[in-house]
């Protein structure tokens, strides 16, 4: 017998015997449970699911499942069953920020924390996270990150992910800084050849670099996804993005022409998250546009509102329960951040008021320099997103919205401060 057929043999033998174990398992019987399969069907109470190695092979009420002989079974009376989460936005190759001085020009660096990583996504599986797509992180180790995952190498959900969001030049070292149509091919090409899911592109590009990107992305079979400030969210969709991170607008083509000037004036001075709801109309028909292009174009929204109620929020003693992290520094940690200066200077207080600081007179988050816009705060400015998600809501209803793509969470802007989503699922065994 010749080398290639006693090698197809062995390789036969051990797929029969592989096969042949893994029917011979004993399966795992999840019973007694509320079952919520996320089919729009009704809660089945007193639900059985029937799974083995891995993967469920029936569910259904316990009258109509069958349970395998020699089966594990777990009692879950009194509790329910849910499909696992998906985390649209998870920076899940997390490490520390660093401001580097050492150069003159203050310079923000990200130094990955491999150590901190595997902490972050064994902590998803654990709050019921299962896929993540994540949205920005530093190529070679967001594509390692999720390969080993896949592989099961490390414990964690599945991992959708692009590389560093590609930007014009900028401090931050994090980012994939291009200029010009050929830099912008170019980088959109590193990164499909590195083998990320997707391309993000960042605030500081115009609608031609956005265009350009979204061209090259797409001639290589990868959707786009954007942090938006400079390219309005209508112009982006018009050229092909397929997906916008973050319910924070703040381009200034979205507001009403008489009240640009005087938004762009503060902008220039402190680019700020919340300024702009101070200046939109919602009935206006910059706003009426934008919802039709989205709608018509199935543009997938994904607002983070967890993260911007946490900033406008955030310092109140009584908005989050005790175990939400009661600490800026810890929050911070929450969100996978932490903060590292790397020279003298880099300990002196950030200026008042950016990006949801407190100022000197306890507001937070407002322009220094007073004004129309040092009266308001991130939490006046909370008060207008949720009207915003709703009329996104209005405009396309929400069930021609599921099915077009534009996927908001228009349950947290319902519910507001009563939602706590922070308690880990260990604390709530202890209770």
């Amino acid at each position: 017998m010749s080398l290639p057929n006693r090698i197809g043999l062995a390789w036969l033998a051990w797929l029969t015997i592989a096969a042949s174990a893994a029917a011979q398992s004993p399966a795992l019987v999840l019973r007694g449970a509320t079952l919520i399969d996320g089919t729009d069907r009704p809660p089945q109470t007193d639900a059985t699911v029937v799974m083995r190695n891995g993967w469920i092979v029936a569910a259904g009420k316990r009258s109509e499942v069958t349970i395998p002989e020699g089966a594990r079974i777990v009692d879950l009376a009194g509790r329910y069953l849910v499909p696992g989460f998906v985390d649209m936005h998870g920076h899940v190759a997390i490490g520390a920020w660093a401001i580097d001085t050492s150069g003159g020009k203050p310079v923000l660096r990200y130094a990955y924390d491999e150590a901190d990583t595997r902490e972050l996504t064994r902590a998803q599986l654990a709050f019921g996270i299962t896929t993540v797509r994540n949205p920005a992180a530093p190529t070679r180790e967001a594509i390692a990150l999720r390969n080993r995952t896949r592989l099961g190498e490390q414990v964690g959900p599945r991992i959708v992910t692009s590389g560093a969001p590609i930007d014009r030049p900028s401090p931050i070292t994090a980012t994939d800084q291009v200029t010009t149509e050929s830099e912008i091919r170019a980088a959109v090409a590193r990164q499909a050849a590195a083998g990320v899911d997707f391309i993000k592109l960042y605030d500081g590009l115009d609608s031609a670099q956005i265009a350009i990107a979204v061209d090259e992305a797409h001639k290589r079979g990868l959707p786009t996804v954007g942090h938006l400030w400079f390219t309005s969210w209508t112009d982006a969709a018009r050229v092909g993005i397929d997906a916008i991170t973050h319910i924070i607008v703040s381009n200034a083509k979205l507001l009403p022409a008489s009240r640009r000037a005087e938004y762009l004036k503060i902008t220039q001075r402190h680019r700020l998250m919340y300024e702009w709801f101070g200046f939109v109309d919602f009935d206006g028909p910059e706003i009426r546009e934008l919802l039709d292009v989205l709608v018509s174009r199935r543009i997938t929204i994904d607002p983070t509102l967890v993260f911007f109620e946490e900033v406008a929020w955030g310092d109140q003693p009584d908005h989050y329960p005790a175990e939400a992290s009661p600490t800026p520094r810890s929050r911070a940690g929450t969100f996978g951040v932490r903060v590292r200066p790397t020279g003298a200077s880099d300990r002196s207080p950030r200026r008042p008021g950016a990006h949801g600081q407190r100022r000197p007179d306890g507001q937070r988050g407002a322009a220094a320099g007073g004004g129309q816009a040092a009266a308001r705060r991130p939490a006046l400015a909370w008060s207008a997103i949720a009207p915003y998600v709703r009329r996104i809501l209005d405009r396309a209803r929400l069930n021609f919205l599921s099915r077009a793509g534009l996927l908001v969470a228009w349950w947290l802007a319902e519910l507001g401060s009563t939602l706590r989503p922070w308690s880990s699922p260990i604390s709530r065994e202890r209770n």
